[in-house]
């Protein structure tokens, strides 16, 4: 994938630390084109995320069961 296995880490380790993120669902994208090929320069990394942030965003009740559900709409 486009995201790295530290970052996957980074974010697996606040997640357990996050109060935001405790009995959440969450699904985490790339915003970099497949076709692109992920590049990090190593003289200048990107700053470390506060995944707080993202974690207090997220809705309570959402697990992605209820795309399974397939419950008729009455008329």
């Amino acid at each position: 994938g486009k995201i790295s296995r530290e970052e996957i880490a980074r974010m697996c380790v606040a997640a357990l630390e996050s109060p935001y993120a405790c009995d959440k669902t969450f699904e985490v994208k790339s915003v970099v084109p497949f076709s692109e090929p992920f590049t990090v320069d190593p003289e200048n990394p990107p700053p470390e995320k506060d995944y707080d942030i993202y974690f207090k965003n997220l809705k309570e009740g959402i697990t992605g069961k209820e795309a399974l559900q397939q419950n008729p709409i009455p008329v």
